[in-house]
């Protein structure tokens, strides 16, 4: 009878424990380590926006972004990039906000872009300032600007190094 009891209570506590799948878990929050780049272009031309000031706010919902609850102040690179910072990386939603230019959309202020479709195909902002546009490729959301002092930019020399620039700028997006 003791026996019978045992094996009772060896196959109750088996059954409190089940047996582990295969299948991998996945934890919340999700990390995701895989970089996001943010291309600034000129909505005109293509042209990348070395050195431009810029804030991106995220957060898991369109009041959190509003709200500026998590955001970094960035600067853009020589070929008008910005990484976007781990602390931001892994929220759902982003604004970029920029300081010394205006982005090419109807009300930059009112739209905010998924993280994720970011990620996984590539994202491109809306061009109002012309007809420019990009092929959207995982990791790589494209904002095209056009900035304040460009009208102050004239000459030939600087031209032709809107020309290099932009050539540049297609071949890091044809990668």
């Amino acid at each position: 009878m003791k026996r019978i009891s045992f094996i009772v209570t060896l196959l109750g506590l088996a059954s409190l424990f089940p047996a582990q799948k295969a299948t991998a878990q996945t934890s919340i929050p999700v990390i995701h380590p895989e970089p996001i780049t943010i291309y600034l272009v000129d909505g005109q031309d293509g042209h990348p926006m070395a050195h431009l000031h810029a804030v991106l706010a995220a957060g898991y919902d369109r009041t959190d972004v509003e709200r500026h609850v998590w955001h970094e102040a960035v600067m853009t690179d020589e070929q008008g990039a910005i990484r976007i910072p781990a602390t931001l990386l892994n929220l759902p939603w982003l604004r970029v906000l920029l300081l010394k230019s205006s982005a090419c959309k109807h009300d930059p202020s009112a739209q905010i872009f998924s993280v994720e479709r970011m990620r996984n195909d590539g994202l491109s902002a809306p061009n109002r300032c012309g007809t420019m546009t990009v092929i959207d490729r995982p990791g790589v959301f494209t904002v095209f600007t056009m900035e304040h002092r460009r009208a102050n930019n004239t000459g030939n020399s600087g031209r032709d190094t809107t020309v290099a620039l932009s050539a540049k700028y297609s071949e890091i997006v044809a990668r």
